[in-house]
């Protein structure tokens, strides 16, 4: 059996704590105090990136809803100009027709044709407002998260929210 003397036992007693003790309070006193490798942790930059990134999502946002409303502007421009373009040949045909018919023909056919026009003309009102009304429901949301984040990221974002509304207004 070994016996320890007493210089043993206290020389094993002030000696320093393994490297993989040690390593492992380090650890915890890291973490604890908000560090990593060194490395100070600022809670202020993470929360100021956080609300550049989310400005500049909404900067996507807006950008994606411009997209999609200049696309269906096109559409709607489109549908208006075949729509026309029709009329016009509708209004054509009926001319060379009322060279050959009475009068009272002529006329009956132009009122039918006015009558479709106007009925092409607020289907295309209506589509155009059917679009706005799906445009601007996103806008404000994008308005509303905006004005949620820390007060210098709306004033940032406010000429973005501005531009939105105006193209919807268009």
């Amino acid at each position: 059996m070994a016996t320890t003397t007493k210089a043993e036992t206290s020389k094993s007693a002030t000696t320093k704590p393994a490297p993989a003790k040690a390593a492992k309070a380090a650890k915890a006193k890291s973490t604890a105090t908000g560090t990593s490798q060194g490395r100070a942790f600022d809670v202020r930059k993470a929360v100021t990136d956080a609300g550049y990134i989310a400005v500049g999502l909404g900067v996507l946002s807006a950008q994606q809803v411009q997209v999609r409303r200049q696309r269906l502007g096109e559409q709607l421009q489109s549908v208006t100009d075949e729509l026309m373009s029709a009329a016009k040949q509708r209004a054509e045909g009926f001319k060379q027709l009322a060279d050959k018919f009475p009068t009272v023909e002529v006329s009956s056919r132009i009122d039918e044709m006015k009558a479709r026009v106007a009925v092409a003309r607020t289907r295309a009102n209506e589509i155009g407002e059917t679009t706005r009304g799906r445009v601007a429901p996103v806008v404000d949301q994008l308005e509303v998260r905006v004005t949620e984040l820390p007060a210098p990221l709306p004033r940032a974002a406010a000429p973005v929210v501005k531009a939105a509304k105006q193209l919807i207004a268009v």
